[in-house]
């Protein structure tokens, strides 16, 4: 019998969510309507992001307000609270200056910045979340 390996599985770290197909349609409006990404986005794309299952990579067009969406989220007890771990270990997401994957230092850098200062486009995020938890 051989021993098992001391390599432990990689456990897939997600955003603990479970958005119905209402939410998923809320958060893809507010997605388009902010600006987020550098083109616009699919409700198939939203859900794929939420679980954890993007083919292909998204160009973010301001850092600070994706930052901004997900913590918006987290505070709402929608998504998990180490969320920028699930976007470094799910690199979905290229910043909007050099086009590499955000790494969660970006992140926590990008989210610190948006509450010094709320970036362009906060006020939609906030419109479409207060909508979103009536859901």
């Amino acid at each position: 019998i051989e021993p098992m390996s001391d390599v432990k599985p990689q456990i897939k770290q997600t955003f603990e969510c479970h958005f119905d197909d209402r939410q998923i349609e809320i958060l893809t409006t507010c997605i388009n309507e902010s600006h987020i990404f550098t083109e616009s986005v699919t409700t198939e794309t939203v859900k794929r992001i939420f679980d954890c299952e993007l083919e292909n990579y998204l160009r973010v067009k301001n850092n600070r307000l994706l930052a901004y969406f997900f913590t918006s989220l987290d505070d709402r007890n929608l998504i998990t609270h180490y969320w920028q771990s699930v976007c470094q270990s799910n690199p979905f997401f290229l910043s909007s200056l050099k086009g590499k994957p955000l790494k969660q230092s970006d992140l926590s850098t990008a989210t610190n910045e948006s509450r010094e200062k709320l970036p362009k486009g906060s006020e939609i995020i906030d419109k479409y979340l207060k909508e979103l938890k009536k859901h």
